[in-house]
């Protein structure tokens, strides 16, 4: 577990998908007072005058308004955020309608719920409450989040995560639920199979284990395909077989399931030979795609359809205040101009039931990394896909940048990656 005091630096998110195309982020109408924290921003991003596409997506917005201030040394919190608010269809399942109320507990869902619906708001003093309220809903659970020290970011994750499903089955015994499968379970959980192997007489023995991500080990010089082959190379170790005399067997691993969404986690922090904690800075190689047929059964269980009734239609004019609004349909209005149809994910999770395993494929989707030599100081920045670029978040500072740039620059330091099912 690391919990290094963060050193604040400046940091230098796949197709198709827009980090504006989410619905019910509305401008608050309280004034806008930054937080005290971290307080560089970046310049304004030129917006295109012309309506149509994305450029309608992005009109009359600031990419720089999605940043999140750091309320006391929160970078892990906020890298990890930002992430996750890059995953649209768990996003919409957290704020489907009438999946939670308020009244019954659901405090987790709630506040999770509430920065993503002022993320877009420049606000900074709203959000900055909003995410207080968040992290006290997390430290209720988990003791070690209540403070200002800097923690471990896939540590947060795996709380965060596992906090929701708790919060879910609280709900769905006391019947505040409808039929609709836990979003973190439909998203992020999968199935691995283990099979232990005896060298001697050939018996084998089966076990299913169920994982909401991977930790991989780092592969010298190699590419996170190395590191993925090492975690599925069968191993050898000593274990005394029920049906014969033999002491040693082969523990092989398979997916059993697939998810929706695919988290691995470069194992980045280890013990040395003095059981110091050390930071591993080997260059991984990161692919915009991964295959993972070679690591599936044969009948492998692929993502389930998605549920096009989670959440709100995504409409044009999300995140724009009323005002807005009208004055940008008197304006397509004299251009002769119509609102173009509400934008969607491009991929539909579930088309590997109907394909063959070669066709399971990943699409990478967002980048959560830890910049600094040293486990005792560092910073966590985090690199989303948002249509044909990449957005890069350092708590309030938000840049645009090319997923190259991104995929190159992040060799040396990626913490958390997050592949979306193709």
């Amino acid at each position: 577990m690391l919990k290094s005091a963060p050193k604040e630096r400046s940091a230098t998110a796949i197709v198709g998908e827009s980090i504006w195309d989410v619905p019910g982020e509305r401008t608050p109408k309280s004034p806008n007072v930054p937080a005290s924290s971290n307080n560089g921003t970046s310049g304004s991003l030129h917006r295109p005058d012309t309506i149509g596409g994305q450029a309608w997506n992005r009109c009359r917005r600031d990419d720089t308004q999605l940043g999140l201030p750091n309320i006391g040394n929160t970078c892990y919190m906020n890298a990890t955020l930002q992430c996750l608010f890059g995953l649209h269809h768990f996003i919409n399942e957290i704020r489907r309608p009438g999946v939670w109320r308020p009244e019954l507990g659901s405090h987790l869902f709630k506040s999770l719920s509430d920065v993503h619906s002022a993320r877009a708001s420049g606000n900074m003093h709203h959000k900055a409450e909003l995410l207080r309220t968040f992290k006290m809903a997390v430290a209720n659970g988990f003791g070690d989040f209540s403070g200002d020290e800097q923690q471990d970011a896939h540590e947060f994750l795996s709380v965060l995560l596992s906090q929701l499903k708790e919060e879910w089955e609280s709900l769905k015994r006391r019947g505040a639920l409808d039929a609709h499968a836990c979003p973190v379970e439909s998203n992020f959980d999968f199935r691995l199979q283990v099979t232990r192997t005896c060298c001697r007489c050939g018996a084998q023995v089966f076990r299913t284990e169920v994982y909401s991500h991977l930790s991989l080990d780092i592969v010298p010089q190699g590419t996170l395909l190395d590191s993925l082959r090492h975690y599925f190379k069968p191993t050898q170790v000593e274990c005394r077989c029920e049906r014969c005399p033999g002491q040693q067997a082969s523990v092989s691993v398979k997916l059993l399931s697939l998810p929706r969404v695919l988290v691995i986690q470069l194992k980045r922090f280890s013990m040395d030979s003095s059981w110091n904690l050390t930071k591993l800075e080997n260059r991984t190689q990161i692919p915009q795609e991964l295959a993972l047929n070679l690591h599936c059964v044969q009948n492998i269980e692929a993502p389930h359809e998605v549920d096009r009734t989670a959440g709100d239609s995504i409409g044009p004019l999300d995140g724009l205040s009323e005002e807005e609004q009208i004055k940008l349909a008197i304006e397509l209005s004299l251009k002769g101009s119509a609102p173009p149809p509400a934008v969607h994910d491009q991929g539909r999770m579930g088309q590997g039931e109907k394909t063959g395993a070669q066709d399971h494929r990943y699409t990478v989707k967002s980048i959560l990394s830890h910049l600094g030599q040293s486990t005792t100081c560092g910073h966590y920045v985090s690199d989303s896909a948002d249509g044909d670029s990449w957005l890069t978040f350092d708590d309030r500072t938000v840049r645009r940048s090319s997923q190259e740039n991104v995929l190159q620059l992040r060799e040396k330091s990626a913490y958390l990656l997050f592949y979306v099912y193709r």
